[in-house]
């Protein structure tokens, strides 16, 4: 069945279910464009209690070394999937086991391409289950540097990971967190205190190229970049009124220029709570709220589930 594992037979060896979250970013400030055309950036990054399943099984060589299934017909089996890619950079870095056969089921329920990480969360649920599998015993640090060529939000989908399934034992690690700082490309991570919150998610139906997104920004143009120093201080505080004042992601500058349809998604949800803080997560198109009060957020998520079908009403982590 497709996103599911063979039922288990005298053939596989191993297997394992890990959860897989979704982010969103508190803040997102571009402080420079680097020589090698990449953006030296300064966010801050929270998980989700909405996550895809990935499945993970070894069984002996067949005639491919690595296959993917999906609950969805449109997503990737191959190189343009990164849990794909995941199990083949682990293949390269562990020779020792290219003689297995693995498999990757994925039961997605994160929207794709959406700003929220799901197709990075993926690639880290390999990194973390076949270092569980093949008994690698990998430090955090260690997952996170063979993670980070496969993208800037692996690293940090690692960290969060490690703490919401229980099961691999990471959860001591110093490394483990579901809130961190990111610098640098976003791939370099501290580790900081949860934040705790209702989340409303609103996904218009379009997608958003985050190249592009990153091409179009005019540094010289933006008019107002978050207080880092600020926003953490209120996580670690736990102040609710110093994180909401704090959140500005910058690449709103090209996203809601670029795309009407995820400005008049942000304006319909700030419309349905003035006071809330709404705020973009990545480049878009995902337009998400905070919210204190459950009834509230309830509310919210009723509203916008009208205006785009896909709308969750989940929490941080």
């Amino acid at each position: 069945m497709v996103g599911k594992l063979p039922v288990k037979n005298k053939e596989q060896k191993k297997c394992i279910e890990l959860r897989s979250n979704a982010k969103i970013n508190l803040s997102i400030d571009v402080l420079r464009k680097l020589p090698d055309g990449y953006h030296e950036v300064r966010m801050v990054m929270q998980l989700l209690d909405l996550y895809d399943k990935v499945g993970i099984g070894i069984f002996p060589e067949r005639d491919k070394a690595v296959k993917i299934s999906a609950n969805l017909p449109y997503i990737p089996r191959d190189e343009r999937n990164l849990a794909y890619r995941a199990v083949l950079l682990m293949i390269e870095k562990f020779p020792e086991h290219k003689e297995e056969h693995i498999q990757v089921a994925l039961k997605k329920n994160i929207p794709v391409a959406a700003g929220l990480a799901g197709g990075s969360g993926n690639a880290a649920a390999v990194i973390l289950g076949l270092n569980k599998l093949w008994n690698l015993n990998m430090t955090l640090k260690d997952m996170i540097e063979i993670g980070k060529p496969l993208g800037a939000d692996v690293p940090f989908m690692l960290t969060g990971q490690a703490v919401t399934n229980v099961c691999l034992g990471l959860g001591d690690d110093p490394m483990a967190s579901t809130c961190c700082e990111a610098v640098g490309k976003g791939d370099e991570i501290k580790p900081l205190p949860r934040f705790c919150s209702y989340v409303v998610l609103s996904k218009p139906s379009i997608s958003v190229s985050t190249p592009k997104v990153y091409q179009a920004l005019k540094l010289d143009e933006i008019t107002e970049h978050p207080d880092m120093d600020k926003l953490i201080e209120g996580v670690s505080e736990a102040n609710h009124f110093k994180i909401k004042k704090n959140m500005i992601n910058v690449l709103e500058n090209v996203t809601l220029k670029e795309y009407p349809l995820v400005k008049y998604t942000k304006d319909k949800m700030q419309e349905a709570c003035p006071k809330s803080k709404v705020l973009m997560s990545g480049s878009g198109p995902t337009i998400y709220g905070l919210y204190a009060n459950r009834t509230k957020a309830e509310r919210v998520f009723e509203i916008m589930k009208k205006t785009n079908e896909e709308t969750y009403f989940t929490k941080t982590l």
